[in-house]
């Protein structure tokens, strides 16, 4: 049985965040919000102080015809745009981060189609 969009974006965010981690040597401190009514999966900042980030993760476990990690995001309304609100793109590959993009929410809305 395959894995459900869920269950794909729950993991992506878990790894993404033991990635962050790991990479900053404890530096960074990820938070996650109880609720992800506005499309924020994980806030971050430096360990001490106030979250400098929101982030929201996209994880892919295969790439398209054209070998593009494909990330959907559905908004109701306009999509949020902010230079502290960036998306987290993840392509996942034997359950490691293969790749990832950290692409700033402007950015990602333009390229979206």
């Amino acid at each position: 049985m395959a894995t459900t969009a869920t269950q794909r974006g729950i993991a992506g965010e878990q790894l993404f965040a033991a990635t962050v981690t790991l990479t900053s040597d404890g530096e960074l401190e990820l938070f996650k919000p109880l609720i992800d009514d506005d499309h924020t999966d994980i806030d971050v900042g430096p360990r001490g102080a106030i979250p400098a980030l929101a982030i929201q993760v996209k994880t892919a476990l295969s790439l398209d015809r054209s070998g593009f990690a494909v990330a959907r995001a559905f908004y109701p309304g306009q999509p949020r745009q902010h230079p502290r609100f960036i998306y987290a793109v993840l392509y996942v590959e034997e359950a490691a981060v293969h790749t990832a993009w950290l692409v700033p929410s402007s950015g990602f809305n333009r390229l979206a189609y």
